[in-house]
């Protein structure tokens, strides 16, 4: 028996006020993360690359804050971080503040594999994942419509990054 556990996020939304009318989009997909990578593990595929996979698929998923869709900085940057722990022997590899790659998770568990330090910061961390293969985004495919009418109601107000109400109806054309 395959045991799998995920969460959508912890935050970027703005403060918590019940359900709202992107949560079904959000469960659903984390439906599918579990379904997909539990599959995955039922026919033998490495724990490490399984949790990889579903970060990853989260990271494609414009309606969480991680990858495409990820909550835009004060400055109007994206910036991510990821960090991946392998259990049988406690390595770690994380990177912080990459703002050119798709899946940082791919570039933390790049880190881990490849026995450096277990951080990378910055533009090291990415320019080390796009030397080894980790796909190569503009800051402009990171930043949704969602994102980016949050952002400008955030510098509007004036108010600290991240704190504005999910505001579907500031979504142009979300998919």
């Amino acid at each position: 028996m395959v045991g799998l556990a995920i969460h959508g996020g912890a935050g970027g939304d703005g403060p918590w006020k019940g359900p709202t009318d992107l949560d079904p989009q959000r469960i659903a997909c984390m439906h599918n993360v579990l379904t997909t990578v539990g599959s995955m593990l039922e026919d033998g595929i490495d724990a490490l690359e399984a949790v990889t996979i579903a970060v990853e698929m989260m990271e494609n998923e414009p309606l969480f804050n991680a990858g495409i869709g990820s909550v835009i900085a004060a400055d109007g940057s994206v910036t991510m971080d990821a960090s991946i722990m392998r259990g049988s022997d406690a390595a770690a590899g994380s990177v912080v503040n990459v703002k050119k790659i798709r899946h940082p998770i791919r570039a933390a568990k790049l880190v881990l594999d490849n026995n450096w330090p277990v951080m990378l910061n910055g533009k090291g961390a990415d320019d080390f994942a796009i030397r080894n293969g980790v796909e190569q985004v503009s800051q402009e495919w990171l930043i949704t419509d969602l994102r980016q009418a949050q952002w400008k109601k955030w510098k509007a107000a004036k108010s600290r990054p991240g704190s504005t109400d999910e505001d579907d109806e500031a979504m142009l054309d979300h998919d």
